[in-house]
């Protein structure tokens, strides 16, 4: 039974049971994953599926911060030497 086809079924379960699905749909709905017909089945997969959701989320956000920071590193001291030649024209 998916993630899909269990919300019927959902209604009459516990609250945690309830929030954990609500709270993965909002994940994946939130970070554009989308599970077609393998949706985690389980609570316990449900849980570790937004558990990886998490974690992917921030070693991706990691990647592109230091990818910045190498970039703008590259052109320092370019950049340094423009802000001297401003400086002293002026």
């Amino acid at each position: 039974m998916t993630v899909l086809s269990s919300c019927f079924f959902l209604q009459n379960s516990t609250w945690h049971l309830q929030y954990s699905y609500a709270l993965f749909m909002a994940m994946s709905h939130m970070l554009c994953i989308g599970y077609g017909a393998h949706a985690p089945e389980g609570l316990t997969d449900v849980w570790l599926t937004m558990i990886s959701m998490v974690v992917g989320a921030t070693c991706y956000a990691m990647f592109l911060g230091h990818a910045t920071t190498l970039v703008q590193s590259l052109d320092a001291s370019h950049r340094q030497y423009q802000e001297k030649v401003i400086t002293s024209a002026l």
